[in-house]
């Protein structure tokens, strides 16, 4: 925590001095056993773009479900490269749960500029899911980020 509260500070570190952590931190995430995993993924979105350009790579690789499963608790919105990671993989192969975990992490935490990529993933479902997508859609529309 402590190293994260450092890193994510506005001033006194380098961008490169903060990607370059972030690729650290990722590497820790990716050491850790999946309970552990899910609690520190997030941490990376402290640590503004660079971190979440860390994280939308994690949300396109084999461990999809922790970095999906990290943005569940958040509340504050992410920027547009990780919304778009989150959306990017589901199409009508995706199954039922997962799908859905997609869906509540995009009502919590994709900001309105979200929106096309949340389009575009309501266009890859079978029609008996589009309506699921649809309610969240209108939020993100609709969305005053902060």
């Amino acid at each position: 925590r402590l190293a994260i509260w450092l890193y994510s500070a506005p001033a006194g570190v380098s961008p490169d001095a903060r990607a370059a952590f972030a690729r650290r931190y990722a590497t820790w995430v990716e050491a850790s056993p999946d309970a552990e995993a899910k609690g520190l993924a997030p941490g990376l979105l402290d640590l503004g773009p660079a971190g979440e350009a860390v994280y939308a790579e994690g949300l396109a690789g084999p461990r999809r479900a922790i970095y999906v499963g990290g943005l569940l608790g958040r509340t504050g919105r992410v920027g547009p490269e990780v919304a778009a990671a989150l959306f990017a993989p589901v199409d009508e192969t995706t199954s039922p749960e997962e799908r859905r975990a997609v869906l509540v992490a995009a009502y919590r935490v994709a900001p309105s500029a979200a929106a096309p990529h949340h389009a575009a993933l309501q266009g890859r479902l079978a029609a008996a899911d589009r309506e699921e997508v649809e309610d969240v859609l209108t939020v993100l529309r609709h969305r005053v980020d902060r």
